[in-house]
């Protein structure tokens, strides 16, 4: 009879257990998507303070999210030949709850020009961005072979150089106040 007792209550803690870990798989389930939600097709990462989302999808298109703590514009440029020189900039910021943005050229170490007055074309598809207190957000898409001559042919699975700024003014020309840069396989 104490043997029962024992399988008894033994069957009892076992299956209040397993309710509490039911429980507390759901908890970690549901708290893990109030953190900022990466879409499982895209990939991330973290480099300084930028917070850098891409994906290719089947049509030839980059679709990159880039996040940083600023107040104004932040920036993106693929495959610079030296600091910024020859790398196609993806400039965005966010005022009055509009996004703007310009595809630009890397045309010395320092500085760049947007491609259209170069003589190329404006690329940048689907954008758009939000500003909160201290978090500047960019949306956007690009053709991975744009035929600009101001824009870099990026080819899935490759390797290239990857430079993210951010700037304090809601422009195209202000200087920044944080950079990183990164080796990303696209």
């Amino acid at each position: 009879m104490k043997k029962i007792w024992i399988m008894a209550a033994l069957v009892i803690f076992l299956a209040c257990a397993k309710t509490n870990a039911q429980q507390d798989m759901t908890k970690v389930e549901s708290d893990s998507t109030s953190m900022m939600q990466v879409e499982p097709q895209y990939q991330d990462t973290l480099v300084k303070d930028f917070h850098l989302m891409w994906r290719v999808d089947t049509l030839g298109f980059l679709h990159v999210k880039l996040m940083a703590p600023a107040k104004g514009w932040v920036a993106i440029g693929f495959a610079p030949s030296n600091i910024m020189k020859d790398a196609n900039l993806i400039i965005g910021y966010v005022k009055a709850d509009t996004a703007y943005f310009s595809d630009e050229f890397g045309v010395s170490l320092t500085s760049h020009s947007p491609d259209t007055k170069l003589g190329g074309t404006d690329d940048i598809k689907e954008k758009s961005g939000m500003e909160s207190e201290d978090l500047t957000e960019i949306h956007f898409s690009i053709p991975m072979n744009s035929a600009d001559k101001y824009d870099k042919v990026l080819d899935k699975g490759k390797i290239y150089k990857i430079i993210l700024a951010a700037g304090a003014s809601d422009n195209f020309t202000s200087p920044h106040v944080k950079t990183a840069s990164l080796m990303l396989t696209i």
